[in-house]
């Protein structure tokens, strides 16, 4: 008897313990915290990529480019950052210059793409700052059907099914496929400019100003975790 009540005690104390593991699953996949929102939202390149701008440099560099940039390249000049000499005035033809950075200057710079001759030069980065509110939405229902040639016949590859029989077993499976919840969340998060470099200082108010904002991002859970919506 003895023998027996310790069973039961430990097949007991196993299925509380399974209980107590699904339920705090279920849990995990249900809520969306807020801390975790803002992480995953600060580490999406998406949503973290700084403010850049894009310059064209070189012996030809049209003048044009440069309107925008003009004032305060004599300040980045004086400080070290880019070598900037007027070619031709704009007139008729437009203006050129030669422009370069400084082995200092090239610190905030990368090649853009392909094109040949241009910049990419970084005025300020985007930082998450907070979520502020999570609104959980309607649930969508989405069909995922299962492989349909891997359940055929114990298991059967689609070389061993003639094309019929493929098709007819990939319908049934389409039919039989249990739907799939997946939970919906919008959440609304804060960001600010920061960081910015001494092109941003020039070249950027909103960088200048440490502008900040908000924005709203889906969340997405079909059981496997939450995610953001692509």
């Amino acid at each position: 008897m003895p023998e027996i009540l310790t069973i039961r005690l430990a097949a007991l104390c196993t299925v509380l313990l399974v209980c107590i593991g699904v339920a705090a699953c279920s849990g995990d996949r249900k809520e969306l915290g807020v801390g975790k929102a803002r992480d995953m939202i600060a580490a999406s390149s998406r949503y973290t990529a700084p403010k850049v701008t894009t310059i064209e440099v070189g012996e030809d560099a049209v003048m044009t480019m440069w309107k925008d940039q003009a004032r305060g390249s004599q300040k980045l000049q004086e400080d070290g950052l880019i070598e900037f000499k007027l070619l031709r005035a704009a007139g008729e033809f437009g203006g050129k210059a030669k422009v370069t950075l400084t082995e200092q200057g090239m610190q905030y710079a990368r090649p853009a793409g392909d094109r040949e001759n241009f910049l990419v030069i970084e005025l300020c980065k985007r930082r998450i700052v907070g979520v502020s509110a999570i609104e959980r939405l309607e649930s969508r229902v989405v069909a995922v059907a299962p492989d349909a040639t891997a359940a055929a016949d114990g298991g059967a590859t689609e070389e061993t099914l003639d094309e019929g029989t493929a098709e007819a077993v990939e319908d049934a499976a389409v039919e039989a496929a249990p739907p799939t919840v997946v939970d919906v969340a919008l959440v609304e998060y804060g960001w600010q400019y920061v960081d910015t470099t001494p092109f941003g200082r020039q070249w950027s108010e909103d960088c200048r100003k440490r502008r900040a904002g908000t924005g709203k991002i889906t969340f997405l859970n079909d059981g496997t975790g939450w995610r953001i919506e692509e």
